[in-house]
């Protein structure tokens, strides 16, 4: 019979660190790779010196306290009616984050507030998101601290440009107003976004930079919002009491992004941009019943990345993460728009064509491996792929069947030892 003895003492040495600076010291952000870091920190102390900077030198206007009070408090007021859909979206976004409603009151505070009071309003924005995240435990701190950091950067710089142009008036107006606020939206896409790309590109090192920017959907959520942003201030100087209603067309806006954004993630694999199994499935079946309409010859391949396991092994998950992404760059580069292209999971990837000879197929399938075949990964060398490739001249066949056969070609063709392509007909 076992006897409780309690909990065993814990001798000081042994006892986990409290307080801030230890939580500090337990953050991922020390894992970094030094380049990365250096940038993060540079950012993060850069933001700190310009709100000390700033902030004591805003006049001590009575109205500007109530500007920023009203647009904080407009953004806090947003941010937990929408609480549950923004946890989803950032549960299910790509790695780059995505944009986000904050662009809104940013740029509202660049038009309507001095330049030491928006780094305020952003400083006061983000300490509300960090005690929404702290109540979830949903985010890393130090990467809401740097999307902080560069959002003060992006703010401060744009309020320095648009108030040059304008000669510090507290609402601009007329075309010189116009200029300026050009000028200024143009200052907080490049500052905010070119910090964060940096950062990702150093981190993952995509093929091409464009894998590291906002895709074209969420670059049009960001200059609606940064536009609203505008409409905004001029509410809270002018109308105050109707400053609410920018909250009504900021809901839409952000609901019908948010629901397309979680429908994409949800059919997307995160490393590879390509479509997950489920959503694969879904669209090869619908491809394959728009064949038998046609009369449509079928085509399915099956592809294994070779010893891919030592691609973990010398380089590292992270080094993984950038094999799978660059497949999956190269596989939306050599085939067409129309293939359904997906990864099965792990190192397999699967891709159904149609309205192909014999030929023509094998074609592409020899095209994709030598494609493949190209790819340099850090110090484990070029990646190898195998492939089963399945052909079917009747197009009323269905897709278990044609992924079966091609599963026994590629488990022939890795056994007959990998690098090939090989087809069974179905």
């Amino acid at each position: 019979m076992a006897v409780p003895t309690g909990a065993p003492r814990v001798g000081k040495s042994a006892r986990p660190r409290r307080g801030p600076f230890a939580a500090v010291a337990r953050w991922q952000l020390w894992q970094l790779p030094g380049p990365v870091l250096l940038l993060v920190l540079a950012a993060d102390l850069a933001a700190l010196g310009a709100v000390l900077y700033f902030a004591p030198r805003s006049s001590n206007s009575i109205s500007q306290g109530v500007d920023l009070a009203i647009l904080f408090g407009l953004s806090a007021l947003f941010a937990e009616a929408n609480d549950r859909l923004e946890r989803m979206r950032r549960y299910l976004h790509s790695p780059n984050g995505g944009a986000n409603a904050n662009s809104m009151w940013q740029f509202a505070g660049v038009v309507a507030l001095s330049t030491g009071y928006a780094a305020l309003l952003i400083v006061a924005v983000y300490a509300h998101t960090f005690i929404r995240i702290r109540r979830h435990q949903s985010a890393r701190p130090h990467r809401l601290l740097f999307t902080a950091s560069t959002v003060v950067l992006a703010t401060v710089s744009a309020s320095m440009v648009l108030h040059r142009v304008d000669h510090g008036s507290t609402l601009p107006t007329g075309f010189v107003a116009v200029l300026g606020i050009l000028l200024a939206m143009v200052t907080i896409a490049v500052v905010n976004q070119g910090l964060v790309i940096a950062v990702i590109y150093l981190m993952t090192k995509p093929e091409k930079l464009s894998d590291a920017m906002l895709s074209s959907d969420e670059q049009a959520f960001e200059l609606a919002t940064t536009a609203l942003g505008v409409l905004t201030a001029a509410t809270v100087v002018v109308l105050p009491w109707a400053s609410p209603l920018s909250l009504v067309v900021l809901a839409l806006i952000y609901r019908t992004t948010a629901v397309k954004q979680l429908e994409k993630a949800a059919r997307t694999d995160a490393k590879t941009g390509l479509l997950n199994f489920t959503a694969w499935r879904d669209a090869a079946n619908a491809e394959l019943a728009r064949a038998g309409r046609e009369g449509w010859s079928v085509v399915t391949l099956v592809i294994d990345l070779d010893h891919f396991k030592q691609i973990n092994e010398l380089c590292g998950h992270l080094g993984g993460d950038r094999a799978l992404a660059a497949v999956g760059a190269c596989l939306r580069d050599e085939l067409r728009t129309e293939d359904v292209v997906g990864r099965f999971g792990g190192d397999e990837f699967a891709v159904l064509l149609t309205n192909l000879d014999l030929e023509a197929a094998q074609a592409v399938a020899t095209r994709v491996r030598d494609a493949l075949c190209r790819i340099e990964i850090d110090d484990a060398g070029r990646l190898g792929a195998s492939i089963g490739l399945a052909y079917s001249a009747v197009p009323y066949i269905d897709l278990e069947s044609m992924l079966e056969k091609a599963d026994v070609a590629l488990l022939k063709a890795k056994a007959d030892g990998r690098g090939r392509v090989l087809t069974n007909l179905a």
